[in-house]
């Protein structure tokens, strides 16, 4: 699931904050549906105070008003690289790949995930090898969902989750190496990082 490079040096104290992809970023087809549903709720406030008369105003504008936005709320686009998991009433339902799809208002809900490879960034601060150096060490992880079912059932935060899990994997790695093979292994470590990141996230 994952490959990196990792070297000494100086890193920053924090793991670098990935900009989270899945379920948080509204796009422009969104805010649409959004508008149209306003305009919506609009056309019916003004019917319902009796303004039909001034603004010339109709039934059939409240009908077709009402199908646009059940058409829109009913067909989601994906794109190329992406994979919704939907859950009808809380329960798994099925996973749909790039194109249209179609998704039943207030009883299915969805999770969008971006199946590319990302890249997330982790440090090792004043973390002490074998022989009680202390050494600072920067890495990269190259990972990509695999799954998308799984990120979503079953794990909560599958993004931190892997960055957590890689940081540990490294500390861990580091602890156990003397500075000497951390400097003339490191393809070795590397191949041992993957294999162990690989075995951690593989349930999700």
């Amino acid at each position: 699931m994952a490959d990196e490079d990792n070297g000494e040096e100086e890193s920053e104290e924090e793991i670098e904050e990935e900009e989270e992809y899945d379920d948080s970023v509204s796009s422009g087809y969104d805010w649409f549906v959004n508008i149209v549903t306003f305009l919506y709720l609009a056309v019916i406030l003004i019917g319902k105070m009796g303004w039909y008369s001034k603004f010339a105003f109709s039934n059939k504008i409240l009908l077709i008003g009402g199908g646009i936005v059940i058409l829109l709320n009913l067909v989601k686009i994906n794109k190329e690289w992406e994979q919704t998991v939907i859950l009808r009433l809380g329960r798994y339902s099925r996973t749909s790949s790039a194109g249209l799809y179609f998704k039943i208002p207030f009883i299915e809900s969805k999770y969008q995930r971006d199946m590319r490879i990302r890249t997330s960034t982790f440090s090792a601060e004043d973390t002490l090898t074998k022989d009680n150096v202390p050494v600072k060490v920067d890495a990269v992880l190259f990972w990509k969902v695999v799954e998308a079912k799984k990120s979503v059932i079953a794990i909560q935060d599958f993004v931190l989750s892997i960055q957590r899990a890689s940081m540990t994997t490294l500390r861990d790695i580091i602890g156990k190496k003397n500075l000497n093979q951390l400097l003339s292994e490191r393809e070795k470590i590397d191949e041992e990082l993957k294999k162990i990141i690989d075995d951690k996230t593989d349930s999700w």
